[in-house]
């Protein structure tokens, strides 16, 4: 690497390609030095600032270039404020900012402001991987390709007759040969409403999620599970005998209805769970070499290899299936289930772990040209929102450039 990427990835910042600096507005005037803000600004934001700080922040805000600079800076704290990175990190990622913002040309600046969530979810991306955006002043950021990305599939269920149906296009309500009804009660949604009837057999259906997409059911019981891309549960129609028993493969989170004289089981590879009534999120992919567990409320017995181990909210197993070793960290789990949210996060991941997640989340596929140092590490999250948006932010974080054809994005270094 380069003598002057070393200084970027070491945090020098090299003054000289910033020739007009001077020329350009700076919010510290006779107030301090620029990290001073930056301090006062992040104490009076997290409530922590002291009478002093409090005085000059109101005797500093009266000139309108500083109201304007605390509007943007607000923008970017709040934004960062659920990102899953320290105080000191995030203190880094304002520095960050602060450097590529000066280091832009004073026309272009306004447009960047704008875009303050966007470059949010980029600086926390380059704190892992030590790349700082003012380097892309020498390669300036391509135009987003203009091709869309076409879905052909969607969310079928497969019935026990063997019928399949299309559950985006299909009625607002169905019946089932054993009279449960089943109602589509939302975009990607659909319930099912147990008859008065009892029911003496078990009738199994099987929901069907392709990439790309995210679908919920609600089971006769009141269970509600949301079903991550990639994944399908086998489910009885109606729930006969002592067991509630369903079968995963893929990536589900789960709301048990709470029965104490019917325990709910989720069969995946591997491994079976166990509750009474509780939320936690199993994610048990056949591409992958580990199996997990993540339990937001309640507690859990799961048992894989003819091992048991209970779970407590907070708490994560992790199954090694090459291994056959489990272990139990703690965690904070509803930031780690955001996928049913529409939200895909990504932590301590390498790049093509990371592209992984991206071609399940949004259903496409990848062909990496670029040599990204297995040792970068990524963390951010994406809304559920168009992948030209996130590969711009990912382009400007590893330093790649891409181009899309259908359904495919190819990666090339930049």
């Amino acid at each position: 690497m380069h003598d002057k990427d070393n200084n970027i990835k070491n945090g020098d910042f090299d003054q000289k390609s910033n020739p007009d600096k001077s020329s350009r507005p700076s919010p510290t005037n006779d107030f301090g030095t620029q990290n001073s803000i930056e301090d006062m600004l992040f104490n009076i934001l997290n409530d922590t600032a002291s009478p002093e700080e409090f005085s000059t922040f109101k005797e500093w805000i009266k000139d309108d270039s500083h109201e304007k600079y605390f509007q943007q800076f607000k923008q970017l704290w709040n934004a960062t404020t659920h990102a899953s990175i320290s105080a000191q990190e995030k203190a880094k990622a304002f520095r960050q900012y602060q450097k590529y913002i000066l280091s832009t040309p004073h026309g272009k600046r306004h447009n960047y402001l704008r875009q303050i969530p966007k470059y949010a979810a980029i600086i926390i991306f380059s704190l892992s991987i030590g790349y700082y955006l003012a380097t892309q002043q020498e390669s300036p950021v391509q135009p987003l390709p203009s091709a869309q990305i076409q879905h052909f599939q969607s969310p079928t269920l497969i019935r026990a007759d063997g019928s399949i149906i299309n559950l985006i296009t299909t009625d607002t309500t169905l019946q089932e040969k054993d009279g449960t009804q089943l109602h589509r009660s939302g975009d990607r949604q659909i319930r099912y409403q147990k008859n008065n009837s009892v029911a003496t057999q078990e009738i199994y259906n099987t929901l069907n999620i392709p990439r790309g997409e995210r679908f919920n059911i609600t089971l006769a019981d009141g269970t509600k599970v949301w079903l991550n891309s990639e994944s399908s549960l086998i489910f009885p129609v109606n729930f006969v005998g002592k067991e509630r028993v369903v079968q995963l493969t893929g990536q589900a989170y789960f709301e048990v209805q709470k029965d104490s004289l019917h325990p709910f089981i989720v069969k995946s590879r591997n491994l079976e769970t166990r509750v009474l009534g509780t939320s936690f999120d199993i994610c048990s992919y056949p591409d992958m070499a580990e199996t997990s567990i993540i339990l937001v409320e309640g507690c859990i017995q799961a048992t894989a290899y003819h091992r048991k181990a209970i779970l407590h909210a907070d708490q994560q197993l992790t199954l090694d299936t090459l291994q056959q070793k489990m272990s139990i960290t703690d965690i904070d789990a509803k930031l780690m289930t955001q996928w049913k949210d529409g939200i895909l996060r990504l932590d301590n991941q390498n790049f093509n772990e990371m592209l992984d997640k991206l071609s399940r989340w949004y259903g496409i596929t990848f062909v990496n040209n670029a040599s990204i140092d297995s040792s970068d590490r990524f963390n951010g999250k994406f809304h559920r929102e168009d992948i030209q948006e996130a590969m711009h932010i990912i382009s400007l974080s590893a330093n790649i450039t891409y181009t899309i054809k259908q359904d495919t994005i190819f990666i090339h270094p930049k």
